[in-house]
């Protein structure tokens, strides 16, 4: 029970954390009712524009509309990105109000004392970039290696001028990009890790755990206590949680078209 307890407790302390970052990020954006909504100015894509529950709100179906509204103005899909169990009320209003669920991906996050070793992978190097054709490089790498479309990975060319990093690696053999992720501007001494992606001929070597690993510490070592991320599936949480990250109560990918 007491196991069950502290384990419940870790799960609100970091989802709260979480939350407080996503609202931060938001600061700039638009404040509505119980909701934070960010807004990217030159990017109409889902996930750089979504809203963020205050913790513990009880959000009515005016609340929800005024909500709807603001995205529909900017031409730009209603959506939120949270953790339910900041907010758990918020889920039954938003599916009442016609909202559907994306995805539920694992919250998964690591503190500076349990970061993953920083060792680079054999056969690859790891660097973080700054300069224009470097962080292009690693754009592609991008949307490569999740198979998208170079404007959907564009988010990495200012991740750097807007306080991230970016880090790309190369097989050393070829000297060919590999992968590349990158961890944004931190909030009060949390940052999220982002786009770790491999391109399909360099998986299954070690790379993306070490990319992981090598973020956080990098974050840690800027001054951050805690860095978090979502994660794709149950295959991408277990490299995750080589690299040092705990699995916490579930984030909320919700949505109405």
């Amino acid at each position: 029970m007491q196991n069950q307890d502290t384990q419940g407790a870790a799960d609100m302390a970091d989802a709260a954390a979480v939350q407080a970052f996503l609202r931060a990020r938001a600061r700039n954006g638009v404040p509505l009712g119980p909701f934070s909504i960010l807004f990217s100015p030159g990017d109409r894509g889902l996930y750089a524009n979504y809203a963020i529950p205050a913790d513990d709100a009880r959000p009515t179906p005016t609340d929800i509309a005024a909500l709807e509204d603001a995205f529909r103005t900017r031409k730009r899909t209603p959506r939120l990105e949270y953790v339910p169990a900041a907010a758990p009320a918020v889920e039954a209003a938003l599916l009442a109000a016609g909202f559907e669920v994306e995805l539920r991906p694992p919250l998964m996050t690591c503190r500076r004392t349990a970061a993953g070793p920083r060792s680079e992978p054999a056969g690859f190097s790891l660097t973080f970039v700054e300069d224009p054709q470097r962080l292009a490089l690693a754009t592609m790498v991008a949307a490569e290696a999740f198979g998208g479309e170079a404007s959907d990975a564009q988010w990495l060319m200012s991740t750097v001028r807007l306080g991230g990093r970016v880090l790309l690696a190369h097989d050393r053999a070829s000297g060919e990009p590999a992968g590349t992720g990158a961890f944004i501007r931190p909030q009060d001494g949390v940052t999220e890790v982002v786009g770790i992606g491999v391109r399909p001929a360099f998986r299954r070597r070690g790379l993306a755990q070490a990319m992981t690993a090598m973020l956080s510490q990098a974050a840690f070592d800027a001054g951050c206590h805690m860095a978090f991320l979502s994660a794709a599936g149950e295959a991408q949480s277990a490299i995750y949680a080589r690299a040092g990250f705990l699995r916490r109560a579930p984030m909320l990918f919700i949505a109405k078209s």
